[in-house]
């Protein structure tokens, strides 16, 4: 019985590096040559995991980062800014951010496009 196989050398350093936040070493490159399909597989599924367990924590992440700039801009709101407008006005002014939305979503860890997105 023959396996189907998943992983794709030709991007497994992209996988390795979305999992890990940067690209793999020699070390797992010495590794991965070693490999027959069978381990070269079983490595793919792992940074599959990793990969999918890193994207969970980066949304929780930016759920946590919203929730923190919806409650400072409603403080900004409060006690001084007015409308969420000018609150937004301000902030880019405090993260000199030019009014680039997505730098400002960056500087702040938001979704990138969350500014964009009519929240």
């Amino acid at each position: 019985m023959s396996q189907a196989y998943t992983f794709d050398s030709n991007v497994v350093s992209d996988l390795y590096k979305d999992a890990h936040g940067f690209r793999p070493s020699s070390d797992f490159w010495q590794e991965w040559s070693a490999s027959n399909d069978h381990q070269r597989q079983e490595i793919w599924d792992n940074l599959v995991i990793i990969l999918k367990s890193e994207l969970q924590r980066q949304h929780q992440a930016e759920q946590r980062a919203v929730a923190e700039f919806e409650n400072r801009l409603r403080q900004m709101i409060l006690t001084g800014a007015g409308d969420r407008t000018t609150a937004i006005e301000w902030m880019h002014r405090e993260y000199q951010t030019q009014g680039d939305a997505e730098y400002l979503c960056f500087r702040l860890n938001l979704p990138y496009d969350y500014l964009n997105s009519g929240a």
